[in-house]
């Protein structure tokens, strides 16, 4: 938009405020970046206020949902153990945006970048879909969201410590999990969280990080059906 009908007031747009408080805080009209594409604008001046302070609410709206986690395992310890997770595709796409994850520690598995054929982990480019469980990377036969298969799960039959939770890529958009899938995923023991593929990257990043046992099986952005 032009500076005169910029709704944040600022001059010469596109305007210059980071992109987090823009666009998540304030529901700004400008794009998002795309978290695991793009770096945010370098602040400047009052920016960096405004950021530190988005910045902690990001953290506190994470920290209340891992407070959450616990204190519902804790609670339903008799309950199966297949619960669903409403809010972590929200909270941790918004963590994602605000703590973008530069560094990669040499202990654990990071999503660094994606694109239509496969997945920057750790510094190395790996094509195709994946499957990560324990700190592994492996290859998956999978190529379209039709493919899943408890049978291309297989592993998680002979795996332990079983992970706890399956975050479940399943291309550029979310994919409805059949019956049978689900009904052999709760078998396992594991909790599912099926989303899109670059979220299931940022979330993927955040559990690990936080020490949750997560596997990861994803398809590459570009498959779309």
């Amino acid at each position: 938009p032009s500076p005169a009908n910029c709704n944040m007031g600022h001059v010469g747009c596109p305007c210059k405020e980071p992109f987090v408080t823009r666009n998540i805080f304030r529901g700004g009209g400008c794009k998002t970046p795309d978290p695991l594409e793009h770096d945010a604008p370098p602040p400047t001046g009052g920016e960096e206020e405004e950021e530190d302070m988005a910045a902690a609410r990001g953290q506190k709206a994470l920290a209340t949902l891992v407070r959450s986690l616990r204190s519902d395992s804790i609670s339903n310890s008799n309950a199966p153990r297949l619960r669903h997770l409403p809010s972590l595709r929200r909270t941790f796409s918004l963590y994602d945006q605000i703590n973008l994850i530069d560094n990669v520690p040499e202990d654990q598995l990071r999503f660094q970048t994606y694109d239509d054929t496969g997945f920057k982990i750790n510094n190395v480019k790996y094509e195709g879909s994946l499957l990560i469980v324990e700190n592994k990377i492996m290859t998956w036969t999978p190529k379209t969201f039709a493919d899943i298969t408890a049978e291309s799960l297989s592993i998680f039959k002979v795996v332990h410590p079983i992970p706890e939770i399956l975050i479940l890529g399943c291309g550029k958009y979310v994919q409805p999990v059949s019956p049978e899938l689900r009904k052999f995923i709760r078998s396992t023991g594991m909790k599912l969280e099926a989303i899109d593929s670059r979220n299931a990257a940022s979330t993927y990043n955040i559990l690990n990080e936080e020490g949750r046992a997560v596997a990861a099986a994803v398809l590459p952005f570009g498959v779309d059906s």
